[in-house]
């Protein structure tokens, strides 16, 4: 596999649980699964919970239960954590899994008061307090800047000069990455672009990622958008689900499956494996349906599991990756070896079978009727029969591949059969050969 060129962040265990798991009816266990199938599609980052206040998200209460039975996994970890409070929670829990502390504060005024119930620079603060720690700890930080793009409810777009002091405050407390959050998806392309022109030069596009809402069906659009500006890194989630809890008709984040399918249609590689996406998005929506929520909102998702409903845990991945087995001779009772049974009868020895029995069968139905019809009528059957038994193999050729199908060898003599039968009802009719 070539380098990835782009960075796909799934956040899909602490962003889109803190909705779905609102209720805590999801179990450790099915999460667990969930990051499995996370971690098999080559995901470079996974953030797995937060530490936050279980008043405020329920969801998230069980996060050091998640560290504890989560194995350590060769990829960058991360759990979002608001204050030194909840830092020190994390240090008395398996934080060794953990390779990534996030922090996140908010462009908004608005917006922080409603979420941290503290004013901007307060919450600047008490992350500067969290990465000095994480810093000593030996922790990466990864910041987050919510509302980087438009302010609440889309009112008014962000002042960039504004956005650009909180972008420069966040790398001084040693944020090797900064994620513009477009917080309750209602920015557009033209608000990414204006953003994203106004920090290149002075934070440098490679410090830079995005974390978009999906409101209005274009945060692929504004996906697009940035990777066209020069954003490499974006954080997505399966199925589309998450959002926030202080935002007044929360959408979910864009769907993981599609922004690796959006790269993979333009040529860009991701490093990452669709097939356990989708077992993941399986998971996702036995998920929903425990919390008694709408399918998750991706499109792409929807039509790939319809495709195959009713499919057992495991099937695509299984189904795909299965070894082949080379048949293996067997010893009968008297020590004799019995070699294995061959490859299926080839394409061309059907196509040369069928016809020869049509013309066998017709020819024998004709000479009976020679008597009465003459050796005209024995010709002309036989070799209309001929004719039919190669239209019926190159029909069900032609008519599996055009569905998309393989070809299946043991097919055609069978439908060569019901089509068969169906012609000598007619020829006994026109030729009145009725015993």
């Amino acid at each position: 596999m070539n380098q990835p060129e782009v960075r796909i962040c799934d956040v899909t265990l602490r962003d889109g649980m803190q909705i779905v798991n609102r209720d805590r009816v999801v179990g450790l266990e099915m999460r667990l699964q969930m990051l499995d199938a996370l971690y098999r599609s080559g995901l470079p980052y996974l953030e797995v919970g937060s530490f936050v206040s279980p008043r405020f998200i329920p969801a998230m209460e069980d996060t050091p239960a998640m560290l504890r039975a989560m194995p350590h996994l060769d990829t960058e970890v991360a759990v979002l954590v608001p204050n030194i409070r909840y830092y020190r929670e994390l240090e008395k829990h398996d934080h060794e899994k953990v390779n990534t502390v996030a922090l996140f504060v908010s462009a908004s005024e608005l917006y922080s008061q409603s979420n941290t119930r503290m004013t901007k620079e307060r919450a600047f603060d008490s992350a500067r307090e969290v990465a000095e720690a994480a810093r000593a700890d030996g922790f990466h930080l990864r910041g987050y800047l919510s509302y980087s793009f438009r302010d609440v409810e889309g009112e008014q777009a962000m002042d960039t000069d504004s956005v650009l002091r909180d972008c420069e405050a966040l790398l001084a407390m040693g944020c090797s990455r900064i994620i513009l959050s477009d917080t309750d998806g209602r920015s557009t392309p033209n608000d990414i672009e204006r953003t994203v022109r106004a920090l290149a030069a002075p934070i440098g596009l490679p410090a830079l990622g995005v974390h978009l809402h999906d409101r209005f069906g274009q945060g692929i659009a504004n996906a697009l958008a940035a990777y066209q500006l020069g954003i490499r890194t974006f954080d997505s989630s399966i199925g589309g689900v998450g959002g926030s809890k202080a935002v007044k008709a929360s959408v979910g984040n864009i769907a993981t499956e599609e922004l690796v399918a959006l790269f993979d249609g333009m040529g860009v590689e991701t490093g990452v494996d669709p097939l356990p996406l989708l077992e993941a998005g399986r998971l996702l929506v036995q998920m929903t349906e425990m919390a008694g929520d709408p399918l998750p909102p991706s499109k792409l998702l929807a039509n790939r599991l319809e495709l195959h409903r009713g499919a057992p845990p495991g099937w695509l991945t299984a189904e795909m990756r299965a070894p082949k087995a080379e048949p293996q001779p067997t010893v009968q009772a008297n020590g004799v070896e019995e070699e294995p049974e061959g490859p299926p009868v080839s394409l061309m020895a059907t196509m040369v079978a069928v016809p020869i029995t049509f013309v066998a069968i017709s020819w024998l139905i004709s000479i009976l009727s020679i008597p009465t019809y003459g050796y005209g009528e024995f010709l002309a059957f036989g070799g209309s029969m001929v004719a039919f038994g190669f239209g019926v193999v190159i029909a069900t050729i032609l008519s599996k591949i055009i569905d998309g199908g393989q070809i299946a060898i043991a097919d055609l003599p069978r439908q060569a059969h019901r089509k068969f039968d169906d012609l000598v009802k007619e020829v006994t009719r026109r030729f009145d050969l009725r015993p």
